[in-house]
């Protein structure tokens, strides 16, 4: 929200939204027109028709929440279109959500404003089932908890598919970039909009999780090196998520102390000063 108001947009924000802690300035999303918590209500979008006939040239930043496959899973027999497993329950909400989502793309078209829209569809977590069966939100951080569907519309650009590693961190500087808002706040994320206009060179980057509530990190580089530490119980874990995508087999006897210490470097930077730093300093 303060960075987008450098550009005058009126905020439309799921109720969701009064749920979260903003770590400097907790009233940077105030004085917004509130949308419904899962963005089931009908009048959300009758919000957003007024919004836009009040004055079509404002820009308008609509946040919409999609309950999707988050606990408690409560589900009619008759929507259990897949089984009644735990599993087959957990699909049958995704495909209610891709529904749900495909009705907000068919409103967007109504109102007259999809082709000039960014739209972004994604999440902030996954759910641990199949090879690591964990209704836990975020288990020990492995890619089936944090490897998120992340989907965005950028008018004039036709699909592909994004080979660099993002994070969640990333999505804000990316606004930025493609809004021309230039914001005098120390970010860490790194825009991928050119990735989007053009094949680049790949990053040599890595990305960080926690999952604070356990004391759990996680780290994913560019060439599939995934470290997961738990500083409570001393735990470590090493894979190589590319060949072992599910990270069954762990790695970490393949290091030596020295090795380790070598790849681990940003890691432990991230660990230290999370808040402060994001990005791999030299």
């Amino acid at each position: 929200c303060q960075s987008l108001r450098l550009k005058n947009y009126t905020f439309l924000l799921s109720e969701l939204i009064k749920t979260v802690s903003f770590p400097k300035d907790g009233r940077q999303c105030e004085n917004t027109i509130l949308l419904s918590y899962s963005g089931t209500d009908e009048n959300d979008w009758v919000k957003i028709k007024s919004s836009l006939n009040n004055d079509f040239n404002k820009p308008l930043f609509v946040y919409l929440h999609i309950k999707g496959g988050h606990d408690p899973w409560i589900l009619n027999d008759e929507d259990k279109i897949f089984g009644k497993n735990k599993i087959d329950v957990y699909d049958a909400l995704l495909h209610k959500s891709d529904r749900q989502f495909l009705k907000f793309l068919e409103e967007i078209k109504k109102l007259g404003i999809y082709d000039k829209s960014i739209i972004i569809f994604t999440s902030d977590h996954g759910i641990g089932l199949g090879k690591h069966l964990d209704q836990a939100s975020y288990s020990r951080l492995f890619n089936v908890n944090i490897n998120i569907p992340f989907l965005i519309k950028y008018p004039g650009i036709l699909p592909s598919r994004v080979k660099n590693i993002y994070s969640l961190v990333d999505v804000r500087t990316s606004l930025e970039d493609m809004l021309g808002i230039k914001s005098k706040e120390k970010t860490h994320g790194m825009s991928f909009k050119s990735d989007l206009i053009s094949e680049t060179n790949k990053n040599e980057r890595c990305v960080f999780g926690t999952a604070t509530y356990s004391d759990i990190y996680s780290m994913q580089c560019y060439n599939g090196l995934k470290i997961i530490f738990q500083r409570k119980h001393n735990f470590l874990e090493i894979y190589n998520s590319f060949s072992d995508p599910y990270e069954i087999q762990s790695i970490e006897k393949n290091y030596t102390t020295k090795e380790f210490m070598r790849l681990a470097k940003p890691f432990i930077h991230f660990m230290a000063y999370g808040k402060n730093t994001y990005a791999i300093e030299n």
